[in-house]
């Protein structure tokens, strides 16, 4: 149902150019919640200010409800032909309310009314946030083609991830210090201060981004709003998994970081380091997501790592209370989770992207963000809060283990997370890859030989390096490789043009024909010859189409690859056109080479036979 056909999108250089930017601006940005939003600084500060876990899951139950901001963002985005003012308002006016956070211990001394005030400040931060969050959405969603979406968004996602991974060592050290010298509110007041500066830089960096224009389309109404993924057949699907899975996940994860600080008692170092894990393995993994994604589609990779989900979780239940023991061992389940996460944002994004339609996709993805984030996502979190405070100091022992409520709430999320796979199996995909098939592949393929010469066939300066990346692609013959080697049928040297027009026959994959079949109709490739082998290799009625569309004009060895590639498919809707071009041609060696395709394909008269009756067709003056 996408129509980003429509897209007004950039010439590539300025694409790249412009997305630079975006991921500069977001390396910076996430600083902003590294120091002030995420882990264990503001948890730390919270507790230090009288927070329980029912505080947190209120807060929590809050930041999901205030996404229903994002249908009053989307209304108003239809009435607005240009969206970056409206965000870079939205975002510096959210950033610099965080201050109020910080003067809330000098305002006031009572601990219930100053964490009443704090959750009402983040709220309203939140509330910014989400009214913004739909217009960027929107806006960098319409700079990006379809084709390279899942790989642009893993290239900003690993650099921000591994931006956010120092922030996060720096928070750790910062907060370390302080919280030695029991000095834990100073400490945060500075660390946010100096993530808000970097909050506001961010937003003067995203100022040089174009912002697309649009006509502005008065939108429904909210009911309308809200109502219209629910009726489209479909969205639906994936708006249902969507409510699911941030029900199933948001029971437990909330209670990650206030677990480590109040139920194992780590430092603010040590926690912090273990959950920076987390984004580590983001950073290692982004890359060969997006490819997964834009080869095999959303749908596969989705499933794929819902599976790893369902099982990192149950390490917070297992991780022994015995910090040399249960250090490392949550460190290396939240690498793992970190990784599954990955993929998870990006099979989301991915899908979000390509199933709305363009000229109200503001609208769709603010009311998958409410319907499932705001309200399923939001009630789980309150839930689990209430039910940790009820539950109160009580525990089970088990060996060295002592079960307590957050095991309990941890033991419910991991249990609901196995229904989830089965909405994944259902959400709508560009690309019909069975989880099976697309869980092969990745086994089977050495990962790290396709990301190293995909690497050098996109950045290497020397054609030598270029060329030789291609062959070798070509040589591992893994569906990974297209998108890059369709980029290099581009490439400024002929032989890596060919060298990739080779490897995507070797391939073999569908995905290929139509850029190959692109580039036998551009005079100026000067590899036809190869694209006509490799389509043949790659078979199927667009190749075939795409054959017989371009048999006049060729050289003499470009046509003759082209019969051999009509004899190879054997399709009969090739027997006219070579027919004809048999009858037109004088040069003996073409009429053999089609006649010997003709008796392949049609399996009727020997090639001799066909040129004796073609040969007398000529003399008399016969044509087809």
């Amino acid at each position: 149902m996408s129509d980003d056909k429509t897209t007004p999108h950039l010439p590539p250089d300025e694409i790249q150019r412009v997305w630079r930017t975006v991921t500069v601006a977001g390396a910076v940005g996430i600083i902003y919640y590294a120091f002030c939003i995420l882990e264990v600084p503001k948890t730390r500060f919270l507790l230090e200010l009288g927070a329980t876990p029912f505080h947190f899951g209120l807060i929590a139950s809050l930041a999901s409800l205030a996404i229903g901001f994002q249908l009053l963002s989307g209304i108003w985005a239809q009435r607005l032909s240009r969206r970056k003012p409206a965000f870079i308002t939205l975002f510096i006016a959210s950033r610099l309310l965080f201050f109020a956070v910080l003067a809330a211990p000098m305002l006031f001394s009572d601990v219930h009314w100053r964490l009443a005030f704090i959750i009402g400040v983040f709220f309203i931060h939140d509330a910014l946030f989400h009214m913004a969050a739909p217009l960027w959405l929107s806006w960098t969603a319409d700079i990006l083609p379809p084709e390279s979406v899942n790989s642009m968004w893993a290239r900003r996602q690993g650099v921000v991830t591994a931006v956010y991974i120092v922030a996060m060592v720096v928070a750790a050290v910062v907060m370390g210090w302080f919280e030695r010298r029991d000095q834990i509110i100073l400490g945060f007041v500075l660390l946010a201060t100096a993530g808000i500066a970097a909050g506001v830089a961010d937003l003067i960096i995203h100022a040089s981004v174009p912002d697309p224009p649009r006509d502005p389309k008065p939108g429904p109404g909210l009911l309308k709003t809200l109502a219209e993924p629910l009726k489209d057949r479909q969205y639906r699907p994936f708006l249902l998994f969507m409510v699911y899975w941030h029900f199933t996940m948001m029971l437990g994860a909330p209670f990650f970081t206030p677990y480590l600080v109040d139920s194992l008692k780590l430092s603010s170092f040590t926690a912090q380091m273990v959950i920076a894990m987390s984004p580590l393995g983001v950073v290692l993994s982004s890359t060969v997501w997006g490819l997964v994604c834009d080869t095999f589609g959303n749908r596969p990779v989705l499933q794929i790592v819902l599976w790893g989900k369902v099982f990192t979780i149950l390490s917070f239940v297992f991780a022994p209370p015995v910090a040399a023991v249960c250090v490392p061992f949550l460190g290396l389940s939240l690498l793992l989770d970190g990784v599954f996460n990955a993929g998870l944002l990006l099979a989301m994004n991915g899908i979000m992207f390509h199933s709305t339609p363009r000229e109200n996709r503001t609208m769709y993805i603010a009311s998958v963000n409410f319907i499932a984030v705001g309200v399923a996502g939001g009630l789980a979190p309150l839930l689990s809060g209430t039910l940790i405070d009820r539950i109160g100091d009580w525990n089970w022992p088990l060996g060295v283990y002592r079960l307590n409520a957050y095991h309990v709430v941890f033991i419910v999320s991991v249990v609901s997370r196995l229904g989830a796979i089965w909405f994944a199996a259902r959400v709508p995909s560009r690309k019909h890859v069975p989880m099976r098939t697309a869980l092969a592949h990745l086994i089977q393929t050495g990962l790290i030989p396709v990301l190293w010469n995909l690497r050098r066939l996109r950045k290497s300066p020397s054609e030598t390096a270029r060329l030789a990346a291609a062959r070798r692609l070509g040589a591992l013959r893994t569906p990974l490789a297209i998108n890059g080697l369709i980029e290099a049928l581009k490439d400024g040297s002929r032989d890596v043009r060919q060298a990739a027009a080779n490897a995507l026959g070797r391939i073999g994959q569908g995905d290929a024909v139509a850029p190959l079949a692109k580039a036998l109709g551009d005079p100026d490739a000067g590899i036809h010859s190869a694209i006509a082998v490799a389509l043949g290799r790659i078979g199927g009625f667009d190749s075939l189409k795409a054959l017989l569309a371009n048999l006049r004009g060729m050289d003499r060895r470009s046509l003759l690859g082209a019969i051999r590639s009509l004899e190879r498919i054997g399709d009969e809707a090739a027997l006219l056109p070579l027919i004809c071009l048999l009858e037109e041609t004088s040069d003996e060696g073409i009429r053999h080479r089609i006649a010997q395709a003709l008796d392949h394909i049609s399996k009727a008269n020997a090639p001799q036979e066909i040129q004796a009756i073609f040969g007398s067709e000529r003399r008399h003056g016969l044509r087809v």
